[in-house]
């Protein structure tokens, strides 16, 4: 990708910054959710899934935090269990 020297305000710089710490794979969360992404092509059955309100209201909030549709996140959290790459706290 060519760089441009374009003049950033202090919001744009952070969303820049935040964007390339992200892409730079920092942490198992970016990795995983990239990956999920990656797989989000392959053949997928429809599921249909009940949450209670709060579940989903925190679902949500995360996803935006991590800049990805919760339905991703979702997908990436169940993969990962599924693979045992996420386990419980004891």
């Amino acid at each position: 990708m060519i760089k441009k020297n374009i003049k950033l305000d202090n919001e744009e710089q952070a969303i820049e910054d935040s964007f390339d710490a992200f892409l730079q794979g920092g942490s198992l969360d970016a990795v995983a959710l990239i990956e999920a992404a990656k797989n989000t092509g392959k053949k997928s059955k429809p599921v249909s899934l009940r949450l209670t309100e709060s579940d989903f209201t925190k679902a949500h909030a995360k996803a935006l935090e991590e800049g990805v549709a919760y339905q991703t996140l979702l997908t990436s959290v169940i993969h990962l269990y599924l693979s045992g790459m996420l386990v419980r706290k004891s």
